[in-house]
């Protein structure tokens, strides 16, 4: 019996029209966020304890540190999270790698009040579909 991991992959790869075979390397869905999404795991309520299981257990995350956040004492928080530790990967914490300032949190922040920095790492074509889309503009995001 396939795991849901496993019969995710293979959906992907058939809606590519690939088989394992054709592909020959094991593909591999994960959720990649900043330290921030990863501490709203921590709060009760929030998040569905079965999403959790499936989005930690079977996929993985890949967590870009955030304001020198200790994603240690994130993980072991939550018990799901300790529990799939070994499914977190966190990005070296480097304050000058680019992934660092890119936050979907603080760009949705900054579009709802009107703030130009995103230019800074959202491209314009970027930014044009999100203000023709009028995505972001409540608080809600």
């Amino acid at each position: 019996m396939q795991s849901r991991r496993e019969t995710q992959v293979n959906r992907e790869r058939a809606d590519r029209g690939q088989n394992a075979a054709e592909v020959g390397t094991e593909l591999r869905i994960l959720l990649l966020c900043g330290s921030d999404l990863l501490e709203s795991f921590c709060i009760p309520g929030l998040w569905n304890e079965a999403d959790m299981e499936v989005i930690v257990g079977d996929f993985g995350i890949v967590v870009v540190p955030r304001d020198a956040a200790d994603t240690d004492r994130i993980m072991n928080h939550s018990s799901i999270l300790r529990k799939y530790k070994n499914n977190i990967m966190v990005v070296k914490d480097d304050i000058n790698h680019p992934m660092s300032v890119v936050s979907s949190t603080k760009s949705r922040l900054a579009l709802q009040h009107g703030d130009g920095h995103v230019v800074d790492y959202l491209s314009q074509p970027v930014i044009d579909y999100i203000l023709k889309s009028q995505l972001y503009i409540n608080a809600s995001g």
